[in-house]
């Protein structure tokens, strides 16, 4: 079920049921300060450094009301990193990145849901509990895997970042939760000496995790990488922006397809003092992170980097982008989404992105009423909102396949098809992107 949730402003969050016959979002107020919030089909989870609550969704309507409320535990305390024999012996041997998650300065902890759970972090372990905060599973983290401290739930996956900058996935189907993946690194030896991480996604059936975050002593401004752990190759995968001066805000996976992801991208902020250029010579052992609002089927609308900055590049885009083992993380295209006066950008399920910008919304017998969430096809799929699963998948298949640069095989993947409506939409995207060499054949 596609229900997105967007916090609009402090305390104030708006939730809606896009499956179906349109309704009027459902409106909550909450006096909690959020650092998190979640939601399935039948639940919304929010939480602060104190305090956690569930409410129930009613589908009817998309009213909620509260179910329970539980105080939320104290976030994991920092472990040192072991010391290998070179070390001891007066070398300096790489043991790894250190985070932590700006929650914990809150005194707050990461949070997911999944059916009738929930998820968090706790001190060398995260709790499995029931919806009223009682525990009933443990799952262990030693000293070498780290402490977790980022969660992000997608389907029946949990993903888990540690503070040693690595990933274990859980598959939470069945009565209890299980291991499924990792643990692996996130990022690559030498890569990075520290890094403040914003948020971590995992895709439809477990296999990729990304994360976005910032440098530490930057002012908060965005590392314009994109870090992508894959559990296939049992290590990371990374895509840089700084060569078009934009730098990864949000980034979420599709609800179905596990390799479409959908990034949202600012201009690529350059820290004028000289905090940032210490800060990237490795001086740094630990790095402080940014808080995250943990959706699963829902994302939040990022603000923006704040401190001493100067902006490079233009306007908020969308890039379109796949992620697989096999080719490492790809582009396809840009979309502007402030050109139509979006201000936000909200999830992915193709053949549409999520945005938020207001709209009136007018249905036969009932009175029109204004949703907070539009939605614009991807690329490729312009006039074809009510293709089929095949049609979609065979688009996906092509889009994909050209990002590659593997054009035989896409042609293969939509040479079934036979609507116009399709090779036209094909064709423009050609076109639009210069590919001379694919638009002759369509």
């Amino acid at each position: 079920m596609l229900l997105p949730c967007a916090q609009v402003a402090a305390g104030r969050l708006l939730l809606e049921q896009l499956d179906g016959v349109p309704r009027p979002p459902g409106r909550l107020s909450s006096s909690l300060q959020l650092t998190g919030l979640d939601v399935t089909k039948h639940a919304l989870l929010l939480h602060d450094s104190t305090r956690a609550e569930v409410y129930r969704i009613a589908e009817a309507d998309n009213s909620m009301s509260l179910a329970s409320h539980f105080d939320s535990p104290h976030p994991p305390k920092p472990r040192a990193a072991p010391r290998s024999p070179a070390d001891r012996d007066g070398k300096t041997d790489d043991v790894g990145v250190e985070v932590t998650v700006a929650s914990s300065l809150d005194g707050g902890c990461s949070m997911a849901l999944y059916s009738d759970s929930v998820y968090r972090t706790a001190e060398g372990r995260v709790e499995v509990c029931n919806l009223a905060g009682v525990v009933k599973q443990t799952l262990v983290f030693d000293d070498a895997q780290g402490q977790p401290l980022l969660l992000d739930t997608h389907n029946e996956f949990l993903a888990v970042l540690t503070s040693k900058a690595l990933v274990r996935v859980f598959r939470l189907a069945g009565r209890e939760a299980k291991p499924h993946a990792g643990p692996g690194p996130l990022l690559a030896v030498g890569s990075v000496q520290a890094l403040v991480v914003d948020t971590i996604r995992v895709n439809c059936n477990g296999t990729m995790i990304c994360a976005v975050g910032s440098l530490p002593g930057s002012g908060g401004c965005q590392d314009p990488r994109l870090f992508v752990y894959s559990t296939e190759r049992n290590g990371p995968l990374v895509y840089d922006f700084s060569a078009v001066s934009k730098a990864p805000k949000v980034a979420l996976w599709d609800l179905h397809d596990a390799r479409l992801l959908a990034v949202q991208t600012g201009p690529l902020m350059q820290q004028q003092s000289s905090d940032s250029r210490s800060s990237s010579d490795g001086n740094d052992s630990q790095a402080a992170a940014v808080g995250s609002t943990n959706a699963a089927e829902s994302a939040v609308e990022a603000t923006s980097a704040t401190g001493a900055a100067v902006e490079a590049g233009r306007s908020t885009d969308i890039a379109i982008m796949f992620a697989t083992a096999e080719a490492g993380v790809l582009l396809q295209e840009y979309q502007d989404i402030e050109a139509i006066g979006a201000s936000g950008f909200l999830g992915v399920s193709a053949p549409n992105l999520l945005l938020h910008k207001k709209a009136m919304v007018s249905i036969k017998g009932a009175p029109p009423f204004s949703s907070n969430i539009t939605r614009i096809p991807l690329p490729g799929f312009t006039g074809l909102a009510d293709a089929d699963a095949a049609t979609r998948q065979a688009l996906l298949d092509f889009n994909y396949h050209l990002a590659v640069g593997k054009l035989e095989d896409a042609f293969r993947a939509v040479a079934a098809l036979r609507s116009a409506a399709v090779w036209r939409s094909m064709a423009h995207m050609a076109i639009k992107n210069k590919r001379l060499d694919v638009a002759g054949r369509l």
